[in-house]
């Protein structure tokens, strides 16, 4: 069986950029952004946490994200969205 890797200790968000309008390059992709929560998700074996860019845990907050990030059966992973 494949060993779990170990989380960093710490992966900063992206950011959105404040921009007067979006690049025209066929080489960007972008998206309007919506006011919401930006949360990293943290995947370790069994384990799923939801963490604000200010590192607040906030996996209580919204269960039903953490169990069907758990159902995915990533082991190893840092999400952000």
């Amino acid at each position: 069986m494949p060993q779990t890797p170990t989380p960093p200790t710490w992966i900063a968000p992206q950011l959105a950029t404040l921009a007067d309008q979006a690049p025209a390059d066929a080489d960007w992709l972008h998206e309007i952004k919506y006011d919401g929560y930006r949360l990293l998700a943290w995947i370790h074996g069994e384990s799923v946490r939801l963490l604000t860019r200010n590192r607040k845990d906030w996996t209580d907050r919204f269960p039903t994200v953490a169990a069907a990030l758990g159902a995915l059966e990533l082991r190893g992973s840092v999400l952000d969205g």
